[in-house]
């Protein structure tokens, strides 16, 4: 049997391991010259910095994947603290393992109720993990097994902003629980509790970590792996069409040629791919498209500064409402825009200068409106870090467009909501092409790197 992954993403990496492993003959294409999708090494001058994912978390389902495939031979280390939150108005917090007696001193018995709070997330994240992360979703029979869990996760479909304020009142706590929503574009007035509840428990109490040598020894790791058990990865070679007869996939039409192929996985943007494919043979057409509440894209830049000794992941809220407004598309962004900074030279030597500190920044933006304040990235960073802060290089929010073909340039793909989650997100199957599957942020379980490789895992279990 041979396969074609289109895509040397996170996802497309491990599909290409996980098949080739169960003895399938495996071409993977990467139109971009470099594997990794969306984490991408910057060097300039001197200074290296990863744009793209950077929060490791989640680590006990990265690392489930990777024993499936052999074992992970990157190093990873523990953060602490690992992060430092600001709001402009509000004050600061230092995240670490004193996490609870930091909010003590902020609100009398918050400590209390945040222990019993993540005692609670942590029932709700073994639920998630052993019932529903490594689970197919094709019907609503397949929520039997959630529902007989005894867990009671309906419960947790309510907003995490009620959530959060029926336990707390100090402003700067329920800002620090709920900023996550503004990262993956998810209002905390609209994302579930189950979801903040199972951010606030990866970040706060499981802990954050870094992989030694970035998110790229992740990939280099994936590729290895591919590449032992047979895969062939071609970088440099974009899918330009799909093949498709009398339903059945054929293979995939590149710049090189034709590749045949008795079953396609797409790792790279679903949207995307389903244009490759003649119009009825998409599984959805453009009012679905048109319908799909998008996680943010982002303005993105790669800074040089002073020596940080902080946490090396710094949030910074300089607006709340009006920022998460626009990234719903109910106002415009603010002037000073909330934004987040991380700074690996903080966890390793070599990525910036002696004396000095490499850092990426990122600002989330509207999906679809092109944003690019030039010299904005300066400003922020001086304000989050302090000290002499110098631009290297900026990206637009187009970027994601043009870099990855990403549908109205979002750099996640459809947001966490309630309609959006299992069965709502685009399925794993196509509907009307034999033999074509799809991986990565768009499908469940969703974003960020520990679901996109989840949802390569329930691939190759469940359908391949």
């Amino acid at each position: 049997m041979r396969a074609v992954v289109i895509g040397g993403g996170f996802g497309g990496l491990a599909t290409a391991a996980f098949l080739a492993k169960k003895g399938f003959d495996v071409v993977l294409v990467e139109k971009g010259c470099r594997l990794g999708g969306r984490s991408a090494l910057v060097e300039l001058g001197g200074y290296r910095a990863e744009i793209g994912p950077t929060w490791y978390l989640m680590d006990d389902v990265i690392d489930k994947v990777f024993q499936e495939l052999g074992g992970r031979r990157y190093r990873v280390v523990d953060l602490e603290p690992s992060m430092a939150f600001v709001d402009r108005r509000l004050g600061s917090v230092e995240v670490g393992k004193d996490l609870p007696q930091r909010l003590e001193e902020l609100e009398r018995g918050a400590g209390d109720r945040f222990v019993e709070m993540m005692k609670e997330a942590a029932r709700l994240y073994s639920a998630v993990v052993d019932h529903m992360l490594f689970k197919k979703y094709d019907s609503w029979l397949d929520f039997l097994p959630v529902a007989k869990s005894g867990f009671g996760l309906a419960r947790y479909m309510r907003s995490f902003e009620s959530y959060v304020n029926a336990r707390f009142k100090h402003p700067l706590i329920r800002r620090l629980l709920e900023y996550d929503g503004m990262f993956v574009g998810s209002p905390p007035w609209e994302l579930p509790a189950l979801y903040g509840l199972l951010l606030n428990y990866s970040v706060f109490v499981r802990g954050v970590k870094a992989p030694v040598g970035g998110f790229g020894a992740v990939a280099e790791n994936l590729a290895e792996i591919g590449a032992r058990h047979g895969a062939q990865l071609k970088t440099c070679t974009a899918a330009k069409r799909i093949e498709v007869g009398s339903g059945r996939v054929l293979g995939v039409h590149t710049q090189d040629g034709f590749l045949k192929a008795d079953v396609v996985v797409a790792n790279a943007d679903y949207k995307l791919v389903e244009d490759m494919l003649p119009p009825r043979y998409r599984s959805y057409d453009e009012d679905y498209w048109r319908g799909l509440k998008m996680a943010p894209s982002a303005y993105m830049a790669v800074l040089a500064g002073d020596r940080w000794e902080g946490p090396p992941h710094v949030v910074y809220i300089s607006s709340w409402e009006e920022h998460l407004n626009a990234l719903v598309g109910r106002g415009e962004m603010p002037d000073l825009p909330s934004f987040y900074i991380h700074v690996p030279s903080v966890v390793e030597e070599g990525w910036a200068p002696p004396g000095r500190s490499s850092m990426f920044l990122l600002v989330p933006s509207p999906p679809g409106a092109e944003y690019w304040p030039r010299g904005l990235a300066e400003r922020l960073a001086a304000m989050a870090v302090g000290g002499d802060v110098k631009a290297l290089v900026e990206y637009p929010s187009s970027f994601f467009c043009q870099r990855y073909g990403a549908y109205r340039c979002t750099a996640l793909g459809p947001r966490h909501t309630l309609r959006q989650t299992a069965l709502g997100r685009p399925l794993m199957r196509s509907k009307k092409v034999e033999g074509l599957f799809y991986v990565g942020q768009y499908t469940h379980p969703g974003i960020g790197v520990p679901s996109v490789l989840a949802s390569a895992y329930v691939l190759s279990k469940y359908y391949v």
